[in-house]
């Protein structure tokens, strides 16, 4: 279809029911060059067409009254009724000046509608819920969030190619049609009134084609195409029944229904002609930004940082569809019906909720308008405000919502209005605001909206007009609330004293709009005088006024917790406490601030200012504690009022900084450390290595020594907490460590002790020194190094030994903690100071000493002051001695000889096992100790077929390992490992010591028949008062000497002789051998026990009296009798022997003695000889046979 050369467009503007008729305005466009024949360029041959400037044309009524079918030029009734529009005389002037103003080079250009222009919209929830929303009516509608993540994500690439100047025709005539009055002197607007009688009692259509001799008829004639004539709706017209009328939309009138049917789908176009023939909108709706992001719908987000004022839409989907049929496909891809969107733009009107007049937001006032040589005069009407596509990545996108209403005109602002938003151009060609002195936007008021629409003649219903059939959603109410939070304070500092205490602190101010919106008096007028004032100075300022909302400044006392703790913010500051302030009741009032400040060693243990009822006090200093990172942060808040605040965000503004974070030294606090008691501050910790507990004769010996069992030990003993060789401290707890005498690592915060080599850790003191800062977590009272450790070490009894004193270490303490202190139940009420010092035990002259060790801690605070706490501790000796025994010789030592009376009996004689070594201990306060390894029986008295048991070891107490020896302040002596081995007995030299018999064996022990290994070493002895000598038990003996083959004198031999008849009958025990506590002797015994008979004689002298031996006789053992006891002595196998009475009187007879002599026995047991046999040992084979054992003489009772 050819592009016609002009447009014959009837736009209804009022139904005059008194008269029934119509005022219309009927819009002529050229679509080519106005002052050119308008047939140049046509393609078929038509007759010459004169130009339209100059031209008159002769219009005709045309009626339909049947709203079922579309206009054709066969169904349209014509009338009478002819109109002849001439051309104005200032046309040919304004061309002129179109020309001139404009470069109006471009040929006219027709649109092809394509997907590429093709429209969208995103349905903001406002929209969805002013109705009963179910889904979008088009493809082209959308509730996803699609056009958001357009704008959020536009990709990179060159920059638009700004559009040429140059224009066409047409375009200059879009120009002109959007000031009614230059159209007008154009030729473009023409006003005419049609009576139409009852012609539309049921609706129809009107068109105004040409008549019958007008310009341009001759080449419509020749092609219908030259010339389009539209027809508008027209709604149910009553005569004498008002109502508004409007058209929304021209239909093309066509030949007749096949050439219209061929033109597309008119249904969405005839709904439009429909539902707005009043000229309202249907679906009002509104919002408000509550976020920064304005097409956030959430409050979800940060809050505004100004206030865009009230957010209107209306007819979304309406005006996408009529918008995408002029410039786009259908979402089906077909062509859109040729139906021409008659509305240009639309009129907004506003009230207050309990105000029923409409006030337009539209209405503008331009005194004397002039277009070139052309006086057009003043011109007050509604400019319409027009609604427009944007491209974003490629895609035209219609807006969210298509109005901002900011309490001031939609469509013009004033010079003053434009100078206060920084805006220097007047975009609007001179139109002021009209009409809105009694409108404004005010946060807490309640707002009603509906929208009008204006047409392409700038016609349409007036702000007094109703629409003819209202409906609830053609209103839209809003409560117009405040959601832009107060601002920050602004902050005047008094003085120079570093840290500040004193501020002024002045309300937040608000600029234009947002300062309009507030109950400020005379807002707007405050801050023109402001703006004007500042021109005036030459100042480029932006007027502000002070913030009335915000009532109170909200103070947070924040401190300055440890890095990487988890109860600090981002910036590691938690909160103390907070409260209110409240400001002057002058707005322009500062509120004068000041800072206390405090002294505390704990927080928790001072009661801080609670948060008082809002406002809260209007006076009184801040306490602010000291020695610790304070940061001060205020922010306005303003009343709980739902009414006027949209949410609580609102009401409080951002945080600001009253200062950089601020630090007082402390003047008067209590002792740094908290009290100490010397059990718990200090422990000192001897470790043995592992290898000290294999045994003697382990088959192979560790291939590593498993130094991290040591760390373990280490850490359980000092009570922290051991991971792989570093220390930590107990969970909950924050802990510094130092570290001397072993290598090591700290992390910079101190904050744990690595033991780098384990293997250092055993055969030294370590001593761990654990004080308790009395301050919490965001204390930094201290100076940098922190502490300062001193040591003493004194050899307790080394006369004339000088002390040792060195400063050992400087610890720093840095404000962090690590993951340890934050775990579990957390105390942030203290720190813990854990120092390690590691030396060896104290030698003097090759000596060891107990040892007198003393620590100074030294805490040096920020203020210069220094806080000393004092711990000691006694250690015992841990050096065993160096010296390894020697042993010269061994043997038996007897006590002198007991004769009784007369010599008829004697005494038992002591006996001991001695030893001679080659030297003394070379210590003096040393001495020889031995132990029992084993014990074996002696092999003579076991049976011969019987083989000899194995040794039995001897149960003797055990040495402690002692693989953890922890000594604390107060601790005595405690005999550490002394009864695990026997201290030989002085015999009065220096080298000559007696052995004491095993422990738990009687004299009379049968064991001691047997053989024993002896462990022999240099031991330290016990302490004496004079001789002070506190030992480990793992230091308490030195390397040791094993004597095998030991014997102890054998246990006493006991006899007994008496009268039985004429028998004198004597009895004696045999030796045994035990083994445990079996027996294992011979069964009969192997040895021999000889019986001796003597009678006693005085010597010649007189001087004492001698035994004679009188006879021998060997004893027989008795299975069945029991054996005699000796009071104490165990039941040996025992034998008996007799002589008679005749036999003894021969023998004192033969010596010539008297026949009552006194008489003793004695017997004598002999070993076995296994090799010989000898009949009588004690007389002619004396010697050749070895003696074990004798009784002492026992005298035989004399008969009665």
């Amino acid at each position: 279809m050819a592009r016609p050369r002009l447009l014959i467009l009837p736009l209804l503007q009022a139904w005059e029911p008194a008269t029934a008729s119509l005022r219309v305005n009927v819009l002529l466009l050229p679509d080519t060059h106005p002052r050119k024949p308008l047939s140049d360029g046509w393609g078929t041959p038509i007759p010459p067409a004169p130009s339209f400037e100059g031209a008159t044309l002769s219009l005709q009524a045309g009626f339909s009254s049947d709203l079922d079918t579309l206009p054709t030029l066969i169904a349209i009734d014509l009338t009478a009724h002819r109109f002849s529009l001439q051309p104005p005389a200032e046309q040919e002037a304004i061309l002129d000046e179109l020309e001139t103003r404009f470069p109006i080079t471009l040929p006219p250009k027709a649109h092809v509608p394509s997907a590429a222009t093709r429209l969208g919209k995103y349905l903001p929830e406002s929209y969805r819920g002013a109705f009963a929303f179910v889904s979008p009516r088009t493809s082209l509608a959308f509730v996803d969030d699609r056009y958001h993540c357009a704008l959020r994500c536009r990709p990179k690439g060159p920059p638009p190619v700004p559009r040429t100047p140059a224009l066409s025709w047409p375009e200059a005539i879009a120009f002109a049609l959007r000031h009614p009055k230059l159209a007008r002197s154009l030729g473009l607007i023409h006003s005419v009134t049609v009576p139409v009688g009852t012609t539309f009692e049921n609706g129809g259509w009107l068109c105004l084609p040409l008549g019958a001799g007008s310009t341009f008829t001759d080449q419509l004639a020749a092609d219908g195409e030259f010339v389009r004539t539209y027809a508008t709706r027209v709604p149910k017209l009553v005569p004498g029944e008002a109502r508004a009328v409007f058209t929304p939309t021209l239909f093309p009138v066509m030949p007749n229904a096949a050439a219209i049917a061929g033109l597309g789908n008119f249904d969405q176009a005839l709904r439009e002609a429909a539902v707005y023939d009043d000229g309202f909108t249907r679906i009002v709706h509104a919002s408000q930004p509550r976020t920064r992001d304005p097409i956030e719908e959430s409050e979800d987000g940060t809050p505004p940082v100004e206030d865009l004022g009230l957010a209107v839409g209306w007819d979304d989907e309406d005006i996408l569809l009529a918008q995408n049929r002029a410039i786009g496909l259908e979402p089906d891809g077909s062509t859109p019906a040729p139906a021409p969107h008659a509305v240009v733009g639309y009129r907004v009107d506003v009230s207050r909720d309990d105000d029923p007049t409409w006030r337009s937001l539209c209405r503008v006032h331009a005194p004397t308008q002039t277009f070139g040589p052309v006086t057009l005069g003043d011109l007050d009407w509604e400019l319409p405000f027009e609604v427009h596509p944007r491209k974003v990545n490629e895609q035209l996108y219609l807006p969210i919502m298509f109005a901002q209403w900011r309490g001031r005109s939609l469509v013009a602002s004033s010079q003053e209005e434009r100078r206060l938003q920084g805006i220097d151009k007047d975009p609007t060609s001179g139109n002021h605001p009209a009409g809105l002195e009694n409108v404004r936007l005010r946060w807490g008021e309640h707002y009603r909206l509906r929208v009008r629409l204006a047409d392409l003649s700038g016609g349409g219903p007036g702000e007094n007009d109703e629409p003819d059939s209202p409906v609830q959603t053609q209103v839209a109410r809003w409560h117009f609330r405040r959601f832009v939070p107060p601002g920050a304070p602004r902050i005047v500092a008094s003085g120079n004293v570093v840290p500040l205490t004193q501020f002024s602190i002045s309300r937040p101010t608000l600029g234009f709009p947002e300062a309009t919106f507030t109950a400020i008096p005379n807002a707007f007028d405050t801050l023109v005088a402001q703006m004007q004032a500042a021109i005036a100075a030459g100042e480029a300022v932006r007027p502000r006024l002070p913030d009335s909302d915000a009532e109170a400044l909200e103070i947070a006392v924040f401190v300055r917790a440890p890095g990487f703790d988890p109860s600090g913010d981002r910036d590691g500051f938690r909160l103390l406490y907070s409260t209110y302030r409240a400001f002057p009741s002058s707005a322009s009032a500062p509120l004068s601030l000041g800072l206390s400040f405090v002294d505390c060693a704990r927080l928790s243990g001072r009661s801080w200012e609670a948060m008082p009822a809002f406002p809260g006090p209007a006076a009184g200093a801040i306490e602010i504690p000291t020695a610790r990172d304070v940061r001060i942060r205020v922010r306005c808040v303003a009343r709980n009022d739902p009414e006027y605040f949209g949410n609580d965000a609102a009401r409080t503004g951002a945080w600001s900084d009253l200062s950089p974070p601020v630090r007082a030294q402390a003047t008067a606090e209590p002792p740094l450390f908290a009290p100490v008691i010397q059990e718990d501050a200090l422990a000192s910790i001897f470790l043995q290595p592992d290898s000290s507990l294999l045994a003697p004769n382990a088959d192979a010996a560790p291939q590593a020594v498993p130094w991290a069992q040591l760390a373990s030990r280490f850490a359980a003993a000092a009570s922290v907490v051991e991971d792989r060789g570093t220390l930590l401290s107990n969970s909950g707890r924050r802990a510094v460590f130092g570290c001397s005498g072993l290598k090591h690592h700290l992390p910079p915060d101190r904050s744990s002790l690595t033991i780098t080599t384990p293997a250092e850790l055993p055969g030294r003191w370590l001593n761990v020194i654990r004080l308790s800062i009395d301050r919490d977590w965001t204390w930094q009272g201290l100076d940098a190094p922190a502490l300062v450790v001193r040591r003493t070490l004194r050899a307790v009894g080394a006369a004339g030994t000088p002390p040792l004193s060195e400063q050992l270490m400087t610890v720093v303490m840095q404000h962090a903690v690590n993951g340890q202190a934050t775990r579990g139940e957390v105390d942030r009420e203290s720190t813990d100071v854990i120092v390690v010092d590691a030396f060896e035990p104290l030698l003097v002259a090759g000596l060891p000493y107990e040892i007198e060790v003393t620590y100074e801690v030294e805490a040096r605070l920020a203020d210069g002051r220094t806080e000393n706490a004092m711990l000691a501790n006694r250690l015992p000796v841990a050096t065993p001695p160096a010296q390894t025994p020697k042993v010269v010789s061994v043997g038996h030592a007897f006590s002198d000889y007991q004769i009784g009376e007369n010599y008829s009996h004697t005494g038992h004689r002591l006996r001991r096992l001695w030893i001679e070594f080659a030297e003394p201990p070379i210590d003096p306060r040393d001495g020889y100790f031995v132990r029992v390894v084993s014990h074996a029986p002696d092999p003579m008295l076991l049976r011969s077929s019987q083989p000899a048991d194995q040794a039995i070891a001897f149960n003797s107490p055990a040495l402690d390992p002692e693989l953890v020896r922890v000594i604390r302040p107060g601790q005595s002596d405690d005999f550490a490992g002394l009864h695990a081995m026997q201290p030989l007995e002085s015999s009065g030299t220096c080298r000559h010591f007696l052995v004491p018999l095993p422990p738990n064996l009687p004299p009379d022990a049968g064991e001691l028949f047997g053989f024993f290994t002896y462990e022999i070493c240099v031991g330290h002895r016990a302490r004496t008062p004079g001789s002070p000598f506190w030992s480990t038990a793992r230091g308490r003996f030195g390397a040791s000497l094993m004597l095998e083959g030991v014997q102890h004198p054998p246990p006493h031999s006991d006899c007994e002789a008496r009268w039985i008849g004429d028998d004198l009958v004597g009895s004696s025990t045999f030796a045994e051998a035990v083994i445990g506590s079996g027996r294992v002797t011979a069964d009969p015994p192997n040895t021999e026990v000889w019986m001796m008979l003597y009678c006693q004689v005085l010597q010649a002298d007189g001087a004492a009296h001698r035994n004679i031996l009188l006879g021998r006789k060997r004893v027989q053992l008795r299975r069945r009798e029991r054996a005699l006891r000796v009071e104490g002595t165990p039941r040996w196998p025992a034998g008996y022997t007799s002589w008679s009475e005749n036999e003894i009187r021969h023998q004192l007879t033969t010596l010539g003695l008297p026949e009552d002599m006194p008489l003793s026995v004695l017997a004598v047991e002999m070993l076995p000889e296994p090799n010989a046999a000898f009949d009588d040992p004690l007389g002619g084979d004396l010697g050749e046979v070895r003696i074990l054992r004798s009784s002492p003489l026992v005298a035989v009772e004399a008969r009665c």
